[in-house]
């Protein structure tokens, strides 16, 4: 609830990372399927160290915890064309 409130804030975000497993009524999966549905195309990735809660999730980039931040920054780089510099906050 609380991060479907931060991204209807009107706050400017370019991408939403998420975990699966979250406090409250929503798990991550949920809120991706919800921000992508309400905000748009918005870039989606998703942590898990429950990797089949997230199996038929194709649709946005799954990083598998634990994870080196290098595999983070990756990401950023390769699908949402963050700079090395934008990826180091």
């Amino acid at each position: 609830k609380e991060a479907q409130e931060h991204l209807q804030s009107g706050a400017v975000y370019d991408y939403l990372l998420t975990d699966v497993r979250m406090p409250g009524d929503i798990d991550g999966v949920e809120l991706a399927h919800w921000a992508r549905e309400t905000l748009g195309d918005m870039s989606i990735i998703i942590m898990t160290g429950f990797s089949e809660l997230v199996m038929d999730e194709s649709e946005f980039d799954v990083l598998r915890k634990p994870f080196p931040q290098q595999d983070l920054k990756d990401v950023l780089v390769r699908n949402y064309g963050v700079t090395e510099d934008r990826s180091r906050n």
